[in-house]
C-alpha cells in the first residue's frame, strides 16, 4: 500500500517502517483494507453509534465495527459529517490479491 497524502494539508496517512504505521493528521477519518478497519478516527464514534453500529477498539489496535442488522454492510462513508469537504481515495490491488483500500479525509472550513 502506498500511503495517501492528505489533500488539505499534505500529511501522509501512514509512514512506512518495519510495518505501516498510521500517523495521519486531524483530517484523516478512516483507512480500510478489504473488510478490515485499519484506522477509524475517534471523531467518528458518535456518528457510528447514531447509525446503531457498535465499535470496539481493542488494546492491540484492532477495530471492529458491527452493524445493528447482520444483513447490513458497514460503509464508513455513511458516518462522515456532510457539512464539510470529504475526499475518499480508493486504491485497488491487482491480481492475485484483488482488494480495495479506502482512505477518507474530512475538512470543515467553517467561518
Amino acid at each position: 500500500m502506498v500511503p495517501v497524502h492528505c489533500p488539505f494539508c499534505g500529511t501522509p496517512s501512514a509512514v512506512e517502517g518495519p510495518s505501516l504505521e498510521v500517523e495521519g493528521c486531524e483530517h484523516l477519518m478512516y483507512i480500510t483494507a478489504a473488510d478490515f478497519f485499519i484506522f477509524v478516527s475517534k471523531e467518528l464514534d458518535s456518528k457510528i453509534m447514531q447509525l446503531n453500529w457498535k465499535i470496539n477498539r481493542a488494546d492491540n489496535g484492532l477495530i471492529e465495527i458491527e452493524p445493528n442488522d447482520e444483513d447490513d454492510a458497514v460503509n464508513l462513508s455513511n458516518a462522515l459529517d456532510q457539512s464539510g469537504d470529504i475526499v475518499i481515495f480508493e486504491q485497488c490491488t491487482g491480481p492475485p490479491a484483488l482488494h480495495i483500500t479506502s482512505t477518507a479525509f474530512f475538512f470543515y472550513g467553517g467561518e
